[in-house]
């Protein structure tokens, strides 16, 4: 990710470029006069000038040269690191000047009032922070400040670990969905010379596992939902209390889980604040479509499988509320096996209610389950859109049983096309 301050977006690299280009810079500040002291170095030749295309080119150059004793910081006895950018002089480069990104500078002293090195002296104290690393490298969210001193004053004393403050928490880019529009929007008129590539697009976003868990969440987010990507944590082999822990903990919000691996299925918990209820949504490549699983049609391919998952559906689906703390003891008892092909792990399965006595993936790998949480904070917005379009008999209590009930209505208008 990057971390936004003012007109500056900071990379990962950028930051350990000139943090260690600080280093040095404050250093000169404080034993010579003012950073010209060091800078003064680039200044001395009678025949030669410095070029950088980029700033983070000059900034290794100055790192290099300040890791130089002074009698080594001459000309002709640069390291090539430094001396691939000395450059014989010329009428746009006269000599004893730097150009930088296409900016001449003719002195020491218009190189360390230049924005380019007054700014990072001046923010030396913000940048240098840990808790300025940790936001860089940050893989969940994007940061934006306006400028230095917001991003100081939201900062404050945090070291980079633990909770994000509150300050910082508001400084975050939302992460949403990506839009499905182009893969999947059931408001489309349904022609009958077309039907084909409707069953095709109904088809790809809710017959199988991985399909449901991302359209429930970009379906949402093309309903004008506020939703937005929280965390994103793993639960490998052994972690199945910290798994359950999180299930069960209350939320503030109305939040999805989206629950897989990449072996076995993916699935979708939706639990609101309110009273902390919970429903569960997923549709089983080869087996039953989402739609299915939620009651709404009779899509599936279960044959002789077909009362057994029936009875899992009958208390896990249908938008019925379930038993959290139930759900997280399964999951736990799965993550203890120590490997997918051991007969406690192939229980572990059959007690979970996703596709009982299914053997396929059974591998001689460890168990796992990553979860991505997404808070939404307007469920209202989605409702009332297919609402507005469908009638109230498309609005459910829970969200994403919204979204298929209006799936479920573009099958009905594929089906009779």
């Amino acid at each position: 990710m990057y971390l936004q301050i003012g007109p500056t977006r900071l990379t990962p690299e950028d930051i350990d470029v000139r943090q260690r280009f600080l280093v040095p810079l404050n250093q000169a500040a404080q034993t010579q006069a003012g950073h010209a002291g060091l800078l003064g170095c680039f200044f001395t030749s009678q025949t030669h000038s410095w070029s950088f295309p980029y700033p983070r080119g000059f900034y290794r150059a100055a790192i290099a040269f300040a890791a130089l004793p002074v009698q080594q910081r001459t000309p002709d006895r640069l390291p090539n690191e430094i001396s691939v950018s000395f450059k014989p002089a010329t009428a746009a480069r006269p000599a004893g000047t730097v150009t930088i990104a296409g900016q001449r500078y003719d002195s020491a002293l218009a190189l360390a009032n230049a924005p380019l090195v007054a700014g990072l002296a001046a923010d030396g104290a913000v940048i240098s922070l840990p808790a300025v690393t940790a936001l860089v490298n940050n893989l969940l969210h994007p940061f934006t400040f306006a400028d230095w001193n917001s991003a100081g004053i939201a900062i404050g004393n945090w070291d980079g670990t633990g909770a994000l403050p509150a300050a910082v928490r508001a400084a975050r880019v939302p992460v949403t969905p990506l839009s499905a529009l182009a893969r999947y929007d059931p408001t489309m008129q349904v022609l009958h010379a077309a039907v084909d590539d409707h069953k095709r697009r109904f088809s790809y976003a809710w017959s199988t596992c991985g399909q449901t868990g991302e359209f429930l969440t970009s379906r949402l987010h093309d309903l004008g939902a506020d939703i937005q990507r929280e965390n994103e944590t793993s639960f490998p082999q052994g972690q199945g209390a910290a798994l359950s822990a999180l299930l069960t903990a209350n939320v503030q919000v109305l939040t999805i889980f989206e629950i897989f691996n990449m072996r076995q299925h993916h699935f979708v918990i939706e639990k609101r604040p309110n009273d902390q209820q919970a429903i569960m949504q997923q549709g089983f490549i080869g087996a039953y479509n989402a739609t299915w699983w939620a009651g709404l049609t009779n899509l599936h391919t279960l044959d002789n499988d077909l009362n057994r998952v029936t009875q899992v559906r009958d208390v896990w689906g249908e938008a019925r509320a379930i038993n959290l703390g139930q759900l997280g003891t399964l999951l736990g008892n799965f993550l203890a096996e120590p490997r997918l092909n051991t007969p406690g792990a192939l229980a572990a399965w059959d007690a979970l209610p996703f596709y009982p006595g299914l053997r396929e993936w059974s591998q001689d790998v460890a168990p796992s389950w990553e979860v991505k949480v997404w808070s939404v904070n307007d469920p209202a917005t989605a409702n009332a859109a297919v609402a507005a379009r469908l009638g109230p008999q498309a609005r459910s209590p829970w969200v994403t049983q919204t979204v298929l009930l209006e799936a479920a209505e573009y099958w009905g208008r594929i089906s009779a096309a």
